[in-house]
């Protein structure tokens, strides 16, 4: 596995720091349909290893209709489809940021909304996001969903955002052409408009912001690495898992100086435990929106002890 990464990587490397490659495709590609079901744990849990070549295959017979960029994307959608985000081309770092939208998203519950932008369209800061060229928003992401693999829908409001601004992938889906972007907007009032920005990239000095009067307590402490709360005026015990990490996690994988920057899962737990028992809850909350992932076992034992605690201590509404 570790040659399979380590050759993908300098593939990257090498496309982001050369500006023509001499890549042979045909050759890189069958060493991936050879060694990848060789060297993965469990590949074909979701597909089979025939659908598998047969795809990839197909990349193969475009290799002469597309750039780099695109056979790396091609690559990297069959790849997604077999169900395992931690398998993945890091396309990303080929992105050009020169080629971005000025716009900085979030995906709330009721829809993407703008929160930055450059100065010269700020008329479209706050407004609802509802379609790019007249392709709705909801098919955008349907296709850029075939990116990553989609473990669960916080996945999916967590990256997708951050791929929409882009305008290579607008144009490899189809979306786009010859620069052009015209935004479908909705307001406050439900007011549907329409707003055409160009290709920038959003810096300190030309970014426009939305500046809400008070900011949601999960995105006060959105780089912390887990946080807890407990809210006496409604008996609600919040938590914030936010990364797969942890003092402990680090010494494990035998990152000893960097475990001390890392707070201790086992007292964050403990101080848990404790407050359970000695506060009265009607409401637990273990939010995870912001976790990309990582090594989840000691998530995973924390929150199969909790059915017992509730059992053990007190009737307790639990939401995940």
């Amino acid at each position: 596995m570790k040659k399979y990464i380590t050759i993908l990587l300098v593939l990257v490397s090498s496309l982001v720091f050369s500006q023509k490659s001499e890549i042979d495709w045909k050759a890189d590609i069958e060493f991936l349909k050879e060694e990848l079901p060789k060297n993965h744990k469990d590949l074909f849990t979701v597909r089979n290893q025939k659908e598998f070549e047969t795809d990839l295959n197909k990349v193969i017979s475009k290799i002469n209709q597309l750039n780099d960029f695109e056979i790396i994307l091609s690559i990297q959608q069959v790849i997604a489809s077999f169900g395992d985000s931690h398998t993945h081309v890091e396309f990303s770092k080929l992105f050009d940021q020169e080629k971005s939208l000025p716009l900085e998203l979030y995906w709330f519950k009721n829809g993407i909304y703008i929160l930055a932008t450059s100065l010269k369209n700020t008329l479209i800061l706050g407004k609802k996001l509802t379609s790019i060229n007249d392709f709705p928003i909801g098919q955008i992401c349907d296709s850029l969903e075939t990116l990553f693999s989609v473990d669960n829908s916080a996945m999916s409001k967590m990256f997708v955002p951050k791929l929409l601004n882009n305008g290579a992938l607008l144009e490899f889906f189809g979306f786009a052409n010859n620069g052009v972007y015209e935004l479908g907007l909705e307001d406050d009032n439900a007011s549907y408009l329409k707003s055409t920005i160009q290709l920038e990239r959003i810096t300190k000095e030309n970014q426009q912001a939305l500046m809400p009067n008070t900011k949601p307590y999960c995105l006060q402490h959105q780089r912390e690495v887990f946080i807890q709360k407990y809210i006496e005026k409604d008996s609600i015990y919040y938590i914030q898992y936010n990364k797969c990490a942890s003092r402990e996690l680090m010494n494990k994988f035998g990152h000893r100086k960097t475990a001390k920057k890392f707070p201790s899962f086992t007292e964050f737990e403990n101080k848990i435990f404790q407050t359970i028992k000695e506060k009265p809850i009607k409401q637990f909350v273990f939010d995870m929106r912001f976790n990309g992932g990582g090594s989840s076992a000691q998530g995973t034992e924390f929150v199969k002890s909790l059915p017992l605690l509730k059992r053990s201590t007190q009737k307790v509404n639990f939401t995940l």
